[in-house]
């Protein structure tokens, strides 16, 4: 690196020019960082997609126990895990989405990070729901009884999306409705 045109001779008294960089590895200053052996901070996201894609709208709340809904569903490995809030109130028909995660194929439907969604129409997507990074925050509204949820779930071209089906007041967890029959398929269902 030494023959470089980037490469600034050293001065006499052995002080470098004004504004150059010395470069311990080639022995010489250059007026740009060595790009050979100059150490590379990459960008990192500092929260993953499914806390940072979260509308202005809606807040995480991280004591499900103050949940406006008492039949909230919520597995005990999940404790940690925040709910979904409205900040303001939501009117019925204020459509979310669309779910982003990897989509499963029919084998894995069935593993303990999948999660099957399906419409009142019949059309099913599962998605793989394992890494925050990968997912929306979709993926952290619980599931409650049926008749105690305020969102449901419509399919259109394999795109997964949430609708209020009712007024959601602030401070009120979004929720979707879970037949009791498929808590052990692990399936969303919603029907009205």
């Amino acid at each position: 690196m030494q023959g470089s045109s980037n490469a600034l001779p050293l001065l006499p008294d052995g002080q470098s020019f004004h504004d150059s960089l010395y470069c311990e590895k080639c022995q010489c200053f250059l007026r740009e960082p060595c790009w050979q052996h100059a150490v590379l901070v990459q960008d990192e996201y500092s929260l993953p997609l499914a806390f940072a894609s979260l509308p202005d709208i809606l807040a995480f709340h991280h004591d499900g126990r103050q949940t406006q809904h008492q039949n909230v569903l919520q597995p005990p490995e999940n404790s940690n895990i925040p709910s979904v809030v409205a900040r303001t109130a939501i009117r019925p028909q204020t459509m979310f989405g669309p779910f982003i995660a990897p989509v499963c194929d029919a084998g894995a439907a069935h593993s303990q990070h999948s999660q099957t969604y399906s419409s009142a129409d019949g059309q099913c997507v599962t998605f793989n729901l394992e890494n925050d990074r990968w997912c929306n925050w979709m993926k952290l509204v619980r599931t409650a009884d049926h008749g105690q949820h305020n969102l449901r779930v419509f399919i259109r071209e394999r795109k997964v999306r949430f609708a209020a089906v009712k007024v959601i007041l602030p401070g009120e967890e979004l929720t979707l409705a879970l037949c009791k029959q498929d808590i052990d398929r692990k399936e969303i269902i919603t029907t009205m």
